[in-house]
């Protein structure tokens, strides 16, 4: 097993260590690689090992109904867990009782008559008074890796306004579009500082989608007077940048992040 396939067996069963009057702690960083891995954190205690609340799933020796106690994280699409009951498939049944307690760290399956989830790690017990801040920590270091992952790669980070936007003729009108044509709109930038990247600039162009199609559907729209931080990439064929991800726009309230992340040392691979 390499490196990586170590680290994620490490994450599916953290190991418990002992402080102060006993108390099981986990190491953060084991929590981060099992919260990084889920959509779902929570609660629970097994209702029935071995059973399911979905006739959608199949009963099978490793799956289990669970009722959940407490959501620590859950997507906006799943609210109203607390006190349900739902189907987990187990990484592992081994030794699965009902009535146990634990916190699952889990990624959606099916949603329909109701909800099964399959489980990525599990921690026996309660989980103890820190565990929200602990998550709430290891959800915004990934975040900064993300974040911290986008500045490092850009060639141009800065903090401005949008003036205007308008849509970009197309190089040759005659030709027609692709089945996926971003149908590229022209948004002009004012630059008020530059975090990286040339300093002397004062405008730019920065191309947007003016399209809705799925291929380009996640990525940032702007409007005028539109204020915030842009982790901006040069177009490779047109003149003008790009912020294609949602993560290249962010509201001015993050400009000291961004500020932090560009200063943090690199990482070795």
């Amino acid at each position: 097993m390499g490196s990586g396939g170590r680290r994620v067996a490490l994450a599916a069963f953290v190991v418990l260590v002992s402080v102060g009057l006993g108390a099981p702690v986990w190491a953060q960083s084991a929590l981060d690689d099992l919260v990084r891995q889920s959509s779902f954190i929570f609660q629970g205690v097994i209702v029935k090992a071995g059973a399911t609340s979905t006739s959608e799933v199949p009963v099978s020796p490793s799956t289990a109904v669970v009722k959940v106690n407490q959501v620590f994280q859950t997507p906006k699409a799943n609210p109203g867990l607390v006190g349900r009951e739902i189907t987990v498939l187990m990484k592992s049944s081994a030794g699965l009782k009902s009535g146990e307690q634990a916190v699952f760290f889990a990624r959606g399956w099916m949603a329909g008559e109701g909800i099964a989830l399959q489980e990525v790690g599990r921690i026996m017990g309660r989980g103890g008074a820190d565990l929200p801040r602990r998550v709430a920590a290891a959800r915004q270091a990934i975040a900064d890796q993300e974040l911290r992952a986008r500045v490092s790669s850009a060639q141009l980070v800065v903090v401005g306004k949008i003036l205007r936007t308008a849509p970009r003729p197309p190089a040759d009108p005659s030709a027609g579009g692709s089945e996926h044509d971003p149908q590229w709109q022209e948004a002009i930038l004012q630059i008020s500082t530059v975090l990286k990247g040339d300093r002397a600039l004062k405008e730019v162009v920065v191309l947007m989608p003016g399209t809705l199609d799925v291929a380009w559907a996640t990525s940032p729209r702007f409007k005028p007077g539109q204020e915030g931080v842009w982790i901006l990439q040069p177009h490779p064929n047109l003149p003008g940048y790009t912020a294609l991800d949602p993560l290249d726009v962010q509201p001015l309230a993050q400009q000291v992040r961004v500020r932090r992340l560009l200063a943090a040392p690199r990482s070795s691979p």
